[in-house]
């Protein structure tokens, strides 16, 4: 996985981007900018398969996953491995806004 993150110690809030598909971390670079006085830890996370983040192929040049529902457990995991702000929000673009939506369906907390 590949997660961006610009963070401070103080934050106790964090603020996770999930962008669309073909989108890459660096895509909201200034979104981030545009928000960086809100007091929240941001992270962008490349989805599996896009970006930087692993494949499920040899082959790295296509997206593929057997069902969407794994876009949804990687976040899942990537939260629980490397996210330790208990007050989390997610902000998806496109297919990150699907991903949310599958996200908040199971853990609404």
């Amino acid at each position: 996985a590949r997660l961006v993150s610009r963070t401070h110690s103080k934050n106790k809030r964090a603020l996770l981007i999930l962008p669309g598909r073909g989108e890459t971390a660096e895509h909201f670079g200034e979104v981030i900018y545009d928000l960086r006085d809100l007091p929240v830890n941001f992270y962008v996370l490349d989805h599996l398969g896009h970006g930087k983040s692993s494949r499920l192929l040899r082959d790295p040049k296509p997206v593929h996953v057997e069902s969407f529902f794994q876009y949804r457990d990687f976040v899942l995991q990537v939260i629980q491995k490397a996210i330790s702000e208990k007050d989390l929000h997610l902000l998806g673009n496109s297919m990150g806004g699907h991903v949310s939506l599958l996200l908040g369906a199971v853990y609404p907390e």
